[in-house]
């Protein structure tokens, strides 16, 4: 029996979105997919992981980050192919490890983590947090989180070393994931 992976119902969303675009009904829920065909990828991908490496963030005293996110795959090319999802998945490891290596030394108080959502997967996002004054929406605590995830399989590559911990939130069957480095920053999780 072949693998299930999770873009096997691809073509039952295609099928949906085309529904919704010929109807007024456009309030379905149905992860975002490219219009076009995919070309360059060669290029589109060397690039985006070029992008991950170049991300800087400016962590002077005056500086501050309300929820700064970055999305590896805006045009949703990972709702489409498991190995367009495999790449981005690499890429936003990428940019995270290029962001923990520039908070190392940070003193501030901060929390980074990476965002999975197994719904659609352009959505996907490294998030960084920090408060422009002191108790001003900060740190995000995620609610009703399972603190011991069933991982899938695809997440393997981003937490093999065991040096980030992994919770997820249940979303009508469909979990999103919040991956993030312990001891790095503030939890996202209440203590206790």
């Amino acid at each position: 029996m072949k693998k299930k992976n999770p873009i096997d119902n691809r073509h039952n969303y295609q099928q949906q979105l085309r529904r919704i675009y010929r109807s007024e009904d456009a309030d379905m829920d149905i992860p975002w997919m490219p219009l076009k065909k995919f070309r360059g990828q060669r290029q589109y991908f060397r690039k985006q992981l070029q992008e991950a490496s170049e991300i800087r963030l400016d962590l002077t005293t005056d500086s501050w980050y309300h929820l700064w996110h970055w999305h590896p795959d805006m045009p949703g090319y990972s709702n489409l192919r498991y190995k367009y999802l495999k790449s981005h998945l690499q890429i936003l490891r990428r940019a995270f490890d290029n962001v923990l290596s520039q908070t190392e030394a940070l003193r501030r108080p901060h929390q980074s983590w990476m965002l999975v959502d197994e719904k659609d997967f352009s959505q996907n996002a490294l998030y960084f947090h920090m408060p422009a004054k002191p108790n001003d929406n900060f740190p995000v605590i995620i609610e009703n989180a399972d603190s011991q995830p069933a991982i899938p399989n695809y997440l393997d590559p981003l937490i093999k070393d065991g040096k980030f911990k992994t919770i997820a939130v249940n979303n009508d069957g469909l979990r999103t994931f919040f991956i993030y480095a312990p001891g790095r920053g503030e939890a996202l999780l209440r203590s206790g």
